[in-house]
């Protein structure tokens, strides 16, 4: 966050001003709270933050500048989740909330796995992705994708959230297969051994690191 003074010497572009917040917590190293705060956005930047006064002194809305009364509301840095399964969004409602840990993986959500197909699981990160955003938090740590992440890197890159994903991999299949299995899911979730497993994620962050992040800057 830039303090109020640091942006007067800028260039001018249409910029949005989001007066009279009731607090603003700038999560700095004073952990400051400012009261009848004033944010300034400039495109996608964050170019002032705080005492409504004081940013008033220092920048004033031009007339194409949109001015946003923010009474009754509050600002805080993006939240950052920190254990989420975006590819498993389009199940919810659709397991039962009373079974144990153990049945409902065997049970419900490995067999939902190997009925994902690829345009499901595109839609069921978007659909993640937008939620989050909604309610504020701005970067994730996902497990990973369950069926295809050069599908889903992609669909991320266009929503423009940040976070860290991969694959789904293991290394020791259950003996014996538990029903409703497919062949499919297992060849595609579970490995030979943990070298294979590890070769096949190394690929992927080889591949996609900093993938959404070029797509962005192209875009």
């Amino acid at each position: 966050m830039s303090e109020a003074g640091d942006t007067a010497a800028l260039a001018h572009r249409r910029r949005t001003f989001l007066h009279g917040l009731d607090f603003a917590l700038t999560v700095d190293p004073r952990n400051r709270v400012i009261r009848d705060a004033t944010l300034v956005l400039e495109g996608d930047r964050l170019v002032a933050v705080g005492p409504a006064a004081e940013v008033a002194a220092a920048l004033r809305p031009e007339p194409d500048d949109v001015v946003i009364d923010g009474a009754g509301l509050g600002a805080t840095p993006g939240f950052v989740d920190t254990h989420v399964h975006l590819s498993e969004t389009l199940s919810r409602s659709s397991f039962p909330d009373c079974v144990g840990t153990r049945a409902w993986v065997f049970n419900w959500v490995m067999p939902f796995y190997g009925e994902l197909t690829a345009e499901d699981e595109r839609i069921s990160v978007i659909v993640a992705a937008v939620e989050m955003l909604r309610c504020g938090t701005t970067c994730f740590l996902d497990m990973g994708a369950l069926r295809d992440p050069w599908t889903t890197v992609p669909a991320l890159a266009e929503i423009g959230i940040r976070g860290v994903t991969g694959r789904h991999a293991a290394d020791v299949r259950p003996e014996p297969v538990p029903p409703r299995w497919s062949d499919h899911m297992m060849d595609l979730h579970f490995f030979p051994n943990a070298d294979a497993a590890l070769e096949v994620l190394e690929e992927c962050v080889s591949e996609l690191s900093g993938r959404a992040t070029a797509a962005s800057r192209a875009g």
